[in-house]
């Protein structure tokens, strides 16, 4: 029995142990969610974080880059849509850091660029275009509009096409005075396409350009694109050659000739 039982044994097909995988203390990281400092730099992680304050209904975004600490708000009461802007101002002050890093220039916002630019031309051949000043009497001069409406501390840098546009239709709002009806109550018209170009695209194109030559600030990449405001939806309409009446030629050769 004994050898009957050794030769079934023998017959039989060899079982192996299972064999044991080691297993690294990275693999287990990665598994538990605890990726390395690469790993977690190459994933979409926010690098800002959104706070509440008990006085506002919107979120803050909180964040420190090169030692600059940053604290606004959204105005956002969706945190997600929070989350998202304030990420997108936590890279825009990377971007700014890193120029500034290999450069050596400080970032200028729009009110130091216009205050620069002004300084520069004074009044020049179109005072109505200024002066560049806070006092409440000079509050509709275009230069004083312009840095109001983008925005006081908008770095130079970050204007973009849709701050033009958001100027562009501000401007477009206005109106000027055109004389009287018949019973004597002011009559008001749009203001000339011209107008418009030469206080918003012009004037904004004249005070980046003027930082980007003079004090090396860089501009938004891609750049505004002028030329399509000046030559598209803000084209201006050749004004007709004046062409002299009979009548008009009499009255100025009457008032030419000599007595």
């Amino acid at each position: 029995m004994a050898e009957e039982g050794l030769r079934q044994e023998a017959a039989a097909p060899r079982r192996h142990p299972a064999r044991c995988h080691r297993v690294s203390a990275t693999h287990l990281r990665e598994k538990r969610g605890r990726t390395s400092a690469k790993r977690r730099e190459r994933g979409a992680v926010p690098h800002a974080r959104i706070v509440r304050d008990p006085k506002s209904p919107y979120w803050y975004a909180e964040f420190e880059v090169d030692g600059e600490r940053f604290h606004k708000s959204t105005r956002q009461r969706d945190e997600a849509a929070a989350q998202a802007i304030a990420d997108g101002w936590y890279n825009e002050a990377v971007a700014a850091a890193g120029r500034r890093r290999k450069t050596g220039i400080e970032p200028m916002r729009l009110w130091e660029a216009a205050q620069a630019w002004w300084k520069h031309v004074k009044f020049g051949d179109e005072p109505d275009l200024g002066p560049f000043s806070d006092d409440p009497q000079y509050a509709d001069r275009p230069i004083n509009r312009l840095v109001r409406i983008i925005g006081w501390d908008k770095y130079v840098h970050d204007i973009r096409n849709p701050d033009l546009q958001k100027l562009i239709d501000e401007r477009r709002k206005d109106s000027k005075r055109s004389g009287v009806d018949d019973d004597g109550n002011p009559l008001f018209k749009p203001i000339a396409v011209r107008t418009i170009n030469r206080t918003t695209t012009r004037l904004l194109r004249r005070v980046l350009f003027f930082v980007r030559d003079n004090y090396g600030q860089a501009l938004h990449d891609p750049p505004i694109t002028f030329g399509k405001f000046l030559k598209g939806q803000m084209k201006e309409k050749k004004r007709p050659p004046w062409v002299i009446t009979p009548r008009e030629a009499v009255k100025l050769k009457q008032t030419s000739a000599p007595i």
